[in-house]
This record gives structure tokens, sequence and C-alpha cells, in this order.
């Protein structure tokens, strides 16, 4: 049998603040829109994070426009994807760096989230993204790749249409097969 844990970055951290300790599971399932970089278990996906917040300032969130490849720091853009809001209201990935293809185990640069088999959580994610206007930190299982490891951790944040201010892109970090053992996760590790 199959056990998922599903939980907020504030409820992992009162564990490990209880130091409770939790059942053997095989998933883990994180979601949250209030975050910081200590919640992020990645470091490349903490520097990308600390990057879009240091182009946003006070703002929401930053314009497209101040997106330029040549600021963001070269060890994150391997892992970087940007997402377009097309006008009838789909999600298509625009670019995909290297390691994130390799992780995602095929190419998605050109594809429409939709298309993807086993991908309605991600539709999801950033639908709500599109909503709230807020950046997402998430660690979840890989339901939608060939590939064999168990979850992958992102960090999406909306790009602004400086013509109407509304979210116009997602730029988003991934880590494939990240490390349990340590870090924001120790408290939840699955246990082999």
């Amino acid at each position: 049998m199959s056990r998922t844990i599903q939980a907020s970055g504030r409820w992992i951290r009162r564990l490990r603040q209880q130091d409770v300790k939790l059942p053997q599971v095989d998933a883990i399932e994180i979601y949250q829109e209030e975050f910081g970089e200590s919640d992020i278990a990645c470091g490349v996906i903490r520097d990308f994070y600390r990057h879009w917040r240091a182009l946003a300032g006070s703002r929401d969130m930053p314009t497209m426009s101040e997106v330029d490849a040549v600021t963001i720091p070269r060890h994150v853009l391997p892992y970087i994807c940007v997402v377009d809001v097309t006008e009838e209201g789909r999600f298509k990935y625009r670019v995909a760096g290297t390691k994130l293809v390799e992780g995602c185990g095929m190419e998605v640069t050109g594809r429409f989230v939709d298309e993807m088999a086993g991908t309605e959580g991600i539709e999801r994610r950033l639908r709500r993204l599109l909503r709230t206007r807020k950046p997402y930190h998430c660690i979840v299982p890989l339901t939608w790749s060939t590939m064999t490891y168990k979850h992958y951790e992102s960090v999406v944040c909306p790009l602004a249409d400086p013509r109407t201010e509304a979210v116009g892109r997602m730029i988003g970090a991934g880590w494939f097969d990240i490390p349990f053992d340590s870090g924001p996760l120790a408290a939840v590790a699955p246990r082999a």
C-alpha cells in the first residue's frame, strides 16, 4: 500500500520543532504560497527564487521584459522554464533548460501542459498562480515522467504583462531526485 503525506511548509516546520516522528511514507506532497528561502531544499532553486525576488523588489512581481537570461545566475539557467499563458488560457512551455529537460525525461519546449499525460497537478498549480498572482513552492511526486526518481521540487513565479499588469508568463526552476535526508524535509523523509 502506498502512503502519501500532503503538507504545507508551516506544518513541516512545526513537526521539526516538536521533534515529531512520522510513520513511514512512500511520497510527500507539499504546496505553499507563503514560503521563504529556508523552505527550499535545493540550492539552485533557492538562488533562482532569490533572483526573482530581487527583480520584483517591493512589487508583487517583475514584468516579463525585466527577465534577462544574462542576469540570471549561470548555474541556474539549465534548471529554468518559462511558461506562456495563451489568450485561450492554456499554458505553453516557451523554453526549458537542458537540466530541466533531462530531469523531465522529455523535451517540453513548445508543448502545452495539458497535452502531456499526468500533468493535472501542474495545471492546477499554474491556474492557482494565475489567480493569486503569488509564487509557489512545491515538492510533489513525479507522476508525469518515465524517470525513476519519486519527487521533484520547484518554485514557479509570476511575470506581469507590462501592458495589463496581469500575469502574462511564469518562470520556474525545477530539481529532480531531491534528497530528503537533510534540510527542510528531514522530518518527513520517505523511508526505503
